[in-house]
């Protein structure tokens, strides 16, 4: 029997040429791709960290001004609600007195009055040479003296003359350098009369303290209902504006709300 070899195909061999060129391709890709990764990292790991700091606080550093600011209208605005609440409540509004005109030529028991309390205004706390100190206490006996005359000699309803007396007297008790003038008439009036007087008299004082009172408590409330709407109204704008508003003019707003804006 005659063996026959068999032959060996032709293409067995350029087959496992190409599968082992494949493969000699593909693990240079995969290692570059690797290596590229790599890199990228390698470039973020580096990267300084004070500037990895600074674009992370920024923003983070303008959230919490914003949130401060916030917290600042909210606070100041329950500061004025609770002032206005706490304020006494008015009836009515409070009685204006119109000033009287300075009279040129006194001649009844009111325009004197008016006098020394315009006198007294002018002379507190300057220091008076001996004339005008002569003409000052001169000006006080004179209006003592016709007060008194005045209250003695006035035929009118007795009631309605203390009630008259006493609104002077009280007048003049409102300022400490024409008070002694009150208390010399009140000495110089019938022993009899002086405690209606002197009735009349507290009873004018409270309705005088009353009054200013009232314009103060109505003042305040004007204030603070002024002050609530500028806040409201500052509230409406945006938070980089208050703050330059509350630096002035031509001053730095913070940095994190200058990089924040500038980024968009």
């Amino acid at each position: 029997m005659t063996l026959v070899q068999r032959r060996q195909s032709t293409h067995d061999k350029p087959q496992r040429s190409v599968t082992s060129s494949q493969a000699q391709a593909q693990v240079p890709e995969a290692e570059l791709r690797q290596a590229q990764a790599q890199q990228a990292v390698q470039r973020h790991t580096l990267r300084p960290v004070t500037a990895q700091r600074q674009a992370a606080q920024a923003p983070l550093q303008a959230a919490t001004l914003d949130r401060q600011e916030v917290q600042r209208v909210q606070v100041q605005r329950q500061a004025l609600a609770d002032q206005l609440d706490a304020l006494p409540q008015v009836e009515a509004a409070p009685l204006q007195r119109e000033a009287q005109p300075l009279p040129t030529k006194p001649q009844t028991p009111g325009d004197w009055v008016t006098v020394m309390r315009h006198q007294a205004e002018q002379v507190e706390g300057k220091a008076l040479d001996s004339r005008q100190y002569a003409q000052f206490t001169a000006l006080q006996r004179q209006v003592a003296q016709t007060l008194a005359q005045g209250f003695r000699t006035d035929r009118g309803p007795t009631q309605a003359r203390y009630d008259t007396y006493g609104e002077h007297l009280a007048t003049l008790q409102r300022h400490e350098i024409s008070a002694p003038v009150s208390r010399v008439v009140l000495g110089m009036v019938p022993a009899g009369e002086r405690v209606a007087l002197q009735r009349a008299i507290d009873t004018a004082a409270q309705r005088y303290e009353a009054e200013t009172q009232q314009r103060a408590t109505a003042e305040q409330r004007t204030s603070l209902q002024r002050q609530l709407a500028e806040l409201d109204a500052e509230a409406t704008q945006p938070v980089l504006q208050r703050i330059q508003a509350r630096r002035g003019a031509g001053n730095p707003s913070p940095k994190p709300f200058n990089a924040t804006s500038n980024r968009g």
